[in-house]
């Protein structure tokens, strides 16, 4: 803010010496006080902001289909467009689809949405996994979420199924039989022989 210089001239002519200081001092402060405010009322640029949130499995066995789910919130003041979800695993270790529903093309701001994924395991061990989430705003500036929210999983073996079961048990049964037949066998043959 600048005063007028007639009026300067006329409030440095009324007021004593030291009132003189202390009038442009003031006059100093206001203005920073001023240039401050007019600098913080400058509107930030909108701009989407997304926190991700990851529901996954702590366990999983191999061949068994486990669900992922990634709960996104747009905390920004901007609608977020063009957002994927990846995912960084070992190679080999886990095949990662989407689920059946359509992706969404945005969200809003202040809103959220739940994305879900269906996990499968190939190799028993514990295995990190980093999600990384990629979108872009009305202008085509793009935005990153990565390397916040890793999470490990554990995967066992494959159980073993009734299928496997089954052939155990009749591999069982059939050397049951044979063990059976071969006790029977050999006394009708120690009796066959001593009667000789």
């Amino acid at each position: 803010m600048q005063w007028p210089k007639f009026l300067l001239r006329t409030m440095l002519k009324i007021l004593p010496k030291t009132s003189r200081k202390l009038f442009l001092g003031v006059q100093i402060i206001i203005c920073i006080l001023l240039s401050m405010q007019i600098l913080s009322a400058n509107p930030q640029q909108p701009q989407p902001y997304l926190l991700l949130e990851m529901i996954y499995p702590s366990e999983l066995d191999v061949g068994i289909e486990g669900k992922l789910q990634a709960v996104l919130r747009n905390n920004g003041n901007e609608t977020a467009m063009n957002i994927t979800v990846s995912f960084d695993a070992p190679p080999n270790v886990f095949n990662i689809t989407l689920g059946p529903e359509i992706f969404p093309e945005e969200l809003s701001h202040s809103h959220n949405m739940s994305v879900f994924f269906k996990i499968t395991a190939l190799e028993t061990g514990t295995f990190n996994v980093e999600p990384n989430v990629t979108y872009f705003d009305r202008k085509g500036q793009q935005y990153e979420v990565s390397g916040e929210h890793s999470f490990n999983i554990k995967v066992n073996p494959a159980p073993i199924t009734p299928s496997e079961y089954s052939g155990i048990i009749i591999l069982m049964i059939i050397f049951c039989v044979i063990g059976v037949a071969y006790v029977a066998m050999r006394k009708k043959l120690e009796h066959y022989f001593k009667s000789r």
